[in-house]
């Protein structure tokens, strides 16, 4: 009986080999192949790239205002009973406001004052048959601002009277008299220089008029905005290049470079290239808190060939990049390149360059295999 519960053992154990056997035939096998790629390096690759070949410039500037000058009457003679003192009896110019030759600027102890730009400054009153170049020059300036239409003589005649009349109706007053003739008081004009000035400071009603109390002070010359630069970043840049500028508490604005200065040494001690910039329509110059702005260029700036910086090489052989490996390759091609500058992440490389514009080059490690 043993023997034979042996014998029906083994048959079973061989027919669950045999069905075994028979099911692994008919199931369906797994593709390996992805699982041995994924143990293989991953390729990673650039392009050659079109990138500005340098930053964007940036520097400091300095606000220069212009020189501030005093506007006083030449003499305390003619203003009425009190001739020594003087009284602000209208005020017509604020802060900010322009003044040039022929305006009416304010009153004083009662009388009108004027401001007025001549080659030969007025040094006397005028009266009628007076002669000189300074009444020549009067004449002149007179009849660029409309009153004055007779020949230039230089002597003081009915048609220079009247003309000064004029001059002084249009701002509301009368020519006084000097003697049995209107004439022009030379306390009634304060000497001013060609061009149209910003005021800086006016004295309002009221104010007793001194040398150190002036009835007006106006700025004289040209605001300016000055950038230094050293003679590499002065190459780069030429009048009429965009910036743009920016200080605490104003909004950035837009100007350009009007001039460019001589090669010198710099109020820092260095040497270099000062930038003159237009000031901003928007900014009063006079009225800003700030004596220092950062400019930054706008101006488009040329595009050069690059390569990224992770894809640059270099050994014994010299600076190079391996190209991606095509079919036949068992290395990756070598380029031999010639770095110029960095500028980001980039290196600009030297032309001719050996490389088509869609070239991959490798990263990291390269290999064909």
């Amino acid at each position: 009986m043993r023997k034979r519960r042996i014998a029906a053992s083994s048959v079973l154990a061989l027919l669950a080999l045999s069905a075994a056997f028979a099911v692994g035939l008919h199931w369906p096998q797994h593709d390996m192949t992805p699982i041995d790629n994924a143990t293989r390096p991953v390729a990673v690759t650039v392009g050659l790239d079109m990138v500005p070949q340098r930053e964007p410039l940036q520097f400091f500037a300095r606000i220069e205002l212009p020189d501030v000058v005093d506007l006083l009457p030449q003499t305390a003679e003619g203003f009425g009973d009190a001739p020594s003192l003087l009284v602000v009896t209208r005020h017509v110019r604020d802060i900010a406001s322009s003044v040039s030759s022929g305006d009416f600027v304010g009153e004083v102890s009662g009388v009108p004052i004027f401001a007025l730009s001549q080659d030969i400054p007025l040094y006397r009153d005028i009266r009628l048959g007076m002669r000189g170049q300074d009444i020549a020059a009067l004449q002149e300036e007179l009849a660029r601002l409309g009153y004055f239409s007779g020949d230039i003589t230089g002597q003081v005649n009915m048609a220079l009277i009247n003309a000064m009349d004029q001059w002084f109706i249009a701002a509301g007053y009368r020519l006084p008299l000097l003697g049995d003739s209107r004439g022009l008081p030379l306390a009634q004009v304060i000497a001013i220089p060609p061009g149209d000035h910003q005021v800086a400071a006016s004295s309002p009603v009221g104010t007793h008029l001194d040398a150190q109390t002036p009835l007006m002070s106006i700025y004289v010359g040209q605001s300016d905005i000055v950038g230094q630069v050293n003679i590499l970043q002065a190459q780069t840049l030429q009048v009429g290049d965009r910036l743009e500028l920016s200080a605490a508490g104003l909004s950035p604005v837009e100007t350009q470079i009007r001039s460019i200065g001589d090669f010198t040494e710099l109020p820092d001690g260095l040497m270099g290239h000062e930038l003159f910039l237009d000031v901003p329509d928007t900014w009063d110059i006079a009225e800003l808190a700030v004596t220092q702005v950062s400019a930054r260029e706008l101006s488009p700036i040329d595009l050069a060939a690059a390569i990224p910086l992770i894809a640059v090489r270099e050994d014994a052989g010299g600076t190079h990049v391996l190209l991606e490996c095509g079919t036949q390759d068992t290395e990756p091609p070598r380029v031999a390149i010639s770095v110029l500058r960095q500028v980001g992440g980039h290196a600009i490389v030297a032309q001719p360059l050996n490389l088509d514009q869609d070239a991959r080059i490798a990263v990291g490690t390269a290999s064909c295999q």
